[in-house]
C-alpha cells in the first residue's frame, strides 16, 4: 500500500502524517531527572504501518502516549498533518496492553461510548458502533458483557473503540503480547486486513521482531540510554496466498539486520551499566 494517490495532475498524501522534530522527554526534575527519549526525530507519511521496536525501558510506550497527547515533550515537538499535538484528539485512537473495557457495558457500549466522547450524533452511535465491531469480528458478541470475552476477543472491542470516531492514525501498544500464540497469529492477520481496508496511519509497539516483519511497511529500532533510533528499515515484503511473509527471499536479512542491532544495543547496555 502507498501512502498517497494520483487524482488527475495531483498528488494526493494521505492523511495521517506525523514529524518528529528533535523529541526529547525526561521524566522528573533536578538530581532525579530521568532522560528517557531524544533525539527522536522522524517523518511517518500517512497510510504507513510502521513498527516500533526494542527491549524494555527504551522508550517505546512513551513515545506512543507523546504522540496520543497524554503528555508534551521535555524538548521539541510532534506533528500530525503539520499541526502540532498539544493534547489528545479525535484523530488519535490508542489500543493499550491491556484492553481497559468498561465491564458493566456491553461490548457495544463501550464502543457508543467511545464514539459520544467524541460527539457523535446520539441517534447515528449504534448503528456506527455495530458497524466498527463487525468490521473487527464482533457482530455475533455485542450484547455480551466485556468479561464473557477471550483475551483476543477483548483486544478486537478495544480495537473497534479506538476506530470510533475514524481517527487518523491508529496507536497500538504491545496489544498482542498477553495472547497465546495462535491466537496472536489470527490477530496480526485481522489487523492487516483492517489496515489494508481503511489505510490509516498504524504506530505499532512490539517487542517481536517477527511481528514486526509480519504486520510493518517500516520498523524502527529503539536503544540507547536515552532511547534513540538504531536502525531505520523500510519492510516491502511480498506476502503469500495466507498472507505470510516468512517466504519472501528478504525475510531472514531484515530479520537478521533488526536482531542484530537490538542485540548490539543489549550489550552495550551490558557494558555501559554500573558495578
Amino acid at each position: 500500500m502507498t501512502n498517497q494517490h494520483q487524482h488527475g495532475d495531483v498528488v494526493v498524501t494521505r492523511p495521517g502524517a506525523l514529524r518528529f522534530a528533535d523529541v526529547h522527554h525526561v521524566y522528573g526534575q533536578g538530581a532525579s531527572a530521568n532522560p528517557v527519549l531524544g533525539p527522536i526525530d522522524l517523518t511517518v507519511p500517512g497510510g504507513e504501518f510502521l513498527c516500533i521496536v526494542g527491549a524494555s525501558g527504551c522508550g517505546k510506550s512513551t513515545l506512543l502516549r507523546l504522540i496520543a497527547g497524554f503528555a508534551p515533550p521535555t524538548q521539541g515537538s510532534i506533528e500530525i498533518d503539520g499541526r502540532e499535538i498539544v493534547a489528545p484528539g479525535p484523530d488519535r485512537g490508542m489500543v493499550f496492553q491491556q484492553p481497559t473495557l468498561f465491564p458493566w457495558r456491553s461490548v457495544r457500549g463501550n464502543v457508543e461510548l467511545a464514539l459520544k466522547l467524541r460527539g457523535y450524533p446520539r441517534d447515528q452511535r449504534r448503528a456506527e458502533a455495530e458497524r466498527l465491531l463487525r468490521q473487527v469480528g464482533l457482530g455475533e458478541a455485542m450484547d455480551r458483557r466485556t468479561y464473557e470475552l477471550s483475551g483476543g476477543m477483548q483486544q478486537r472491542c478495544a480495537t473497534a473503540r479506538a476506530l470510533a470516531g475514524d481517527p487518523e492514525v491508529l496507536l497500538m501498544d504491545e496489544p498482542f503480547g498477553a495472547l497465546d500464540a495462535i491466537t496472536r497469529e489470527h490477530m496480526q492477520q485481522e489487523l492487516h486486513a483492517l489496515w489494508t481496508a481503511t489505510g490509516k496511519t498504524v504506530v505499532f509497539v512490539t517487542h517481536s521482531v517477527d511481528e514486526a516483519l509480519v504486520l510493518g511497511t517500516r520498523a524502527i529500532v529503539l536503544g540507547g540510554r536515552p532511547g534513540h533510533v538504531l536502525l531505520d528499515l523500510p519492510l516491502d515484503l511480498h506476502r503469500d496466498a495466507e498472507g505470510d511473509t516468512h517466504h519472501d527471499a528478504t525475510y531472514a536479512d531484515l530479520r537478521s539486520q533488526i536482531a542484530h542491532a537490538m542485540d548490539d544495543d543489549y550489550q552495550r547496555s551490558v557494558r555501559e551499566a554500573p558495578r
